[in-house]
């Protein structure tokens, strides 16, 4: 029996999403904005935004509550609402400076 008004997309997501209403910026190279975490999960998040604005395809995520950095992508956005992977893998560059195997997160 099929479920009325359901997203077929809420039937494939393997990690289960909690409501939330956390303050949050984003930062990246053309500058910062404020947001709000809606939902979030170990693998990603929901925001809202102010404003309809266009965002950049990678960028951090910065927690109110913790100070913590994430980098994040942006996966989709429809108007002032988007949604973003954690991206925690080290880049290429990072994996090839031999620094930053030793520092400590």
């Amino acid at each position: 029996m099929a479920i009325p008004n359901a997203s077929p997309h809420s039937e494939r997501r393997a990690v289960q999403r909690t409501p939330t209403n956390q303050r949050a910026r984003l930062h990246s190279d053309f500058g910062m904005q404020s947001c709000i975490i809606t939902d979030i999960s170990t693998k990603g998040a929901r925001l809202g935004l102010a404003a309809d604005t266009a965002l950049p395809l990678r960028f951090e995520l910065e927690f109110f509550s913790t100070g913590q950095r994430v980098p994040v992508q942006l996966i989709w956005q429809r108007g002032p609402e988007a949604g973003v992977q954690f991206k925690l893998e080290p880049t290429l560059l990072e994996r090839l400076d031999v620094r930053t195997w030793f520092r400590r997160t």
